[in-house]
C-alpha cells in the first residue's frame, strides 16, 4: 500500500486599509490593498478580508465560501464606513 497524501488548502488572509495600494500583497497590515473589491476579487473559500477604519466602496461578490469554508470580511478597527454605489451606477449594472 502507498502511504495516503493529503492536499491541504491553506486559507488567506487579505489586509485592506484606505492608505493602502492595490498593488501591495495585501497579505499584512504593513502591505495592505487599498479597495475591499480588490481583495474580494482575489478571495477563495475560507478565505478572510480584515479592513481598517475608514471609508470605502461597496463591492461586489462573486465568489462564495461553503459552510465548512465561508468567506469572511470582518472590521478589524472602528469607524469602518462601507458606501453602496451611487444610484446612477446602480441603474447601470440593471
Amino acid at each position: 500500500m502507498y502511504p495516503h497524501r493529503y492536499i491541504t488548502s491553506l486559507a488567506t488572509t487579505y489586509y485592506v486599509s484606505s492608505n493602502g495600494n492595490n498593488n501591495n500583497t495585501g497579505l499584512s497590515l504593513a502591505n495592505p490593498f487599498k479597495t475591499i473589491q480588490h481583495a474580494v476579487d482575489l478571495v477563495a473559500a475560507g478565505d478572510s478580508v480584515l479592513v481598517t477604519a475608514g471609508q470605502y466602496s461597496g463591492f461586489d461578490m462573486r465568489t462564495g465560501g461553503n459552510s465548512g469554508s465561508p468567506i469572511v470580511i470582518q472590521a478589524i478597527e472602528a469607524n469602518v464606513e462601507i458606501t453602496s454605489p451611487a444610484l446612477s451606477q446602480m441603474m447601470e449594472l440593471m
